[in-house]
């Protein structure tokens, strides 16, 4: 199936989460590459931060059309007292995107992390970290995230295996 498989059940996406839901599945019907969706946060983002969300994503998106090797892509974004925290997952050739670079700054910048994994011929994984003060409210240190929000990047992490011809 083609488009996007939102997983995470029972959630009430803000009309941004809604508007990243439809340029994801606008994106996989235009490249033919599945796209699942774990988690999107229940509240607004601030304007800079939702702008570096978005531009991480389409950094991985436009990564993953110029490669055309992957198959599925894999996104989990939550906010919570500990801060935000984005994985972006694919199943492509696994190589890390130079893009990144102007990403990782701005994380720096805002306090936050952005960390590209890739593994050749297993996929990439890129994954974002912002402190709760980038989103302009107090809360615990970093790494303070739910179990629920663990588990959903845990998920999105785990990129399909390609299959493997004899």
């Amino acid at each position: 199936m083609i488009g996007v498989r939102h997983v995470v059940k029972g959630t009430e996406p803000v009309s941004r989460a809604a508007a990243l839901e439809e340029r994801l599945a606008e994106w996989s019907s235009r490249t033919g590459v599945a796209v699942e969706v774990w988690a999107l946060p229940g509240r607004a983002l601030p304007s800079r931060v939702d702008g570096l969300v978005h531009g991480v994503i389409g950094d991985v998106l436009d990564e993953v059309e110029r490669q055309g090797r992957a198959r599925a892509v894999c996104v989990a974004l939550t906010v919570g007292s500990g801060g935000l925290r984005l994985t972006v997952s694919d199943d492509g050739q696994g190589t890390a995107a130079e893009t990144c670079e102007a990403r990782r700054a701005e994380a720096a910048r805002l306090g936050g992390g952005l960390s590209v994994n890739a593994v050749r011929g297993e996929g990439t994984t890129v994954s974002l970290v912002l402190p709760a003060g980038a989103l302009g409210w107090p809360g615990p240190p970093a790494g303070a995230f739910s179990a629920r929000d663990r588990a959903s990047h845990a998920r999105a992490r785990r990129r399909p295996r390609r299959s493997r011809r004899s």
